[in-house]
């Protein structure tokens, strides 16, 4: 009995592991890719203190958002957050309500470039509507810096700045807009069926093994 509890054990890790690798990219740019491969950030945009960057997406079905990414160069002392929100869309192609917030953190070294954002973020998505993901400093953390480099391979429809002006986010316009941007949702809901149902064969099984 011992052996098919251990079984048990294994098949729940297996599910678990299955439902974490299960998170689909849900918008993808892809990597911006250098005009310049000696300059790989040339045309790149600031974020920092007083330069905000937020890109619009759409989605075709409902979704619970996991985690949500920019390809982002640390130009700091490594390792400093900022801060990924959710907009919505203003009606005029720009952020207009703030939904949700999310702390974020370069994944790379000081001078690479990399996938940085937030995860385990649980945000929800309606089909059909617009809204905006973007990418602001947590003004707590000094010395915060960084940049996004643009040309992304499938850049979003729209992008959007604030450079800490009254005006707050408006239109970024030019060739020179597409950073890259990555969105992940949550596994489907017959996954998380799949893990509770492991569970339960393990609580079964558990129990048996305790009265055997």
């Amino acid at each position: 009995m011992l052996k098919h509890t251990i079984h048990a054990v294994l098949a729940a890790a297996a599910l678990g592991l299955s439902i974490h690798a299960g998170a689909a990219l849900i918008v993808d740019t892809g990597v911006p890719v250098p005009l310049d491969p000696a300059n790989p950030l040339q045309g790149d945009l600031a974020l920092d203190a007083t330069d905000w960057l937020a890109g619009q997406i759409q989605v075709n079905n409902d979704v619970v958002v996991d985690s949500v990414k920019a390809w982002l160069n640390d130009q700091g002392n490594g390792g400093t957050q900022f801060m990924v929100a959710l907009y919505a869309d203003s009606g005029s192609n720009l952020p207009g309500a703030l939904l949700e917030t999310g702390m974020g953190s370069f994944s790379a070294a000081s001078g690479t470039s990399a996938w940085s954002g937030a995860s385990n973020l649980l945000w929800t998505l309606h089909a059909g509507q617009k809204y905006w993901v973007t990418f602001e400093s947590d003004l707590s953390v000094d010395g915060f810096f960084g940049v996004a480099p643009v040309q992304a391979p499938n850049p979003l429809v729209r992008y959007a700045f604030n450079d800490g002006g009254f005006l707050g986010y408006q239109p970024m316009t030019g060739a020179n807009t597409g950073f890259g941007v990555q969105v992940a949702s949550v596994p489907e809901p017959e996954s998380w069926q799949l893990f509770i149902a492991g569970m339960a064969l393990l609580m079964m099984v558990g129990r048996r093994a305790r009265t055997a």
